[in-house]
């Protein structure tokens, strides 16, 4: 369950790993920060492929209440139900200053492979899904 990780992190499936990383590696991508996440100033809505919750009372109200919306059939009553605008709404709402946005200052809807997170890394989205790729 959620409380039995002290530092759970969201991958998406179709995510490809080139190297290695381990706890040290994810505690300084995190930066030690409640949340960490790709968010998109030039899109409307973040990029949940990867997100780092600190499980303190923060992570832990962060993600009961995006949960919340899924439980309780409110998500219908948003604009959009998919898990990236429901994640923003909740971050909204909560308004905490100790967030990390691994892509702050990144002008671009494709934010992924512009971070620290392309070292260790690549999201398969979009068109990549279809492409063969090679790691070496």
């Amino acid at each position: 369950g959620v409380q039995t990780c002290a530092l759970p992190i969201w991958i998406d499936a179709d995510v490809l790993f080139k190297k290695e990383i381990n706890a040290k590696d994810l505690l300084k991508i995190s930066n030690k920060k409640n949340l960490t996440y790709l968010g998109r100033d030039s899109f409307w809505h973040s990029e949940c492929g990867f997100i780092i919750f600190k499980l303190n009372n923060y992570g832990a109200i962060f993600l009961h209440r995006w949960l919340w919306f899924y439980k309780t059939g409110r998500v219908i009553t948003l604009p959009e139900w998919h898990d990236s605008y429901v994640f923003d709404v909740v971050r909204k709402e909560l308004s905490l200053n100790d967030l990390n946005n691994l892509s702050k200052d990144i002008d671009d809807r494709d934010v992924w492979d512009k971070t620290i997170l392309f070292e260790y890394m690549t999201h398969l989205k979009g068109t990549l899904k279809n492409e063969n790729i090679e790691i070496n």
